[in-house]
């Protein structure tokens, strides 16, 4: 029986690419440097990481921690609504202080 290789494997979730087709699901890469012109992180990955250093970076926090924070309330702490909620922050300690609704965060 003939092994296939793969022509990417994402490093993160070890996703398989075996055909041109395939290489559609990885990250497009410069084909000087990348085989086939594909990154080895699959668009599902580069899309977890991209938000995890975008909350980081935004928030101070881990993607887990901003998560956890989220999760203390289902609904908006001063008006009650429960759409468009938005992490509250303190800007300048970075502190977390609640979970509100977008448009009382717009003024």
């Amino acid at each position: 029986m003939e092994v296939i290789e793969p022509l990417r494997v994402c490093r993160k979730c070890d996703l398989h690419a075996y055909t041109r087709e395939d290489l559609e699901a990885f990250e497009k890469g410069n084909p000087n440097k990348y085989p086939y012109g594909r990154q080895t992180i699959c668009v599902a990955c580069e899309r977890k990481d991209k938000a995890s250093r975008m909350i980081k970076h935004r928030y101070g926090v881990t993607k887990e921690e901003y998560e956890e924070c989220m999760n203390t309330s289902d609904c908006c702490e001063i008006c009650g609504t429960n759409e468009k909620l938005v992490y509250d922050h303190d800007h300048t300690t970075m502190e977390f202080r609640g979970v509100l609704c977008r448009s009382l965060t717009q003024h």
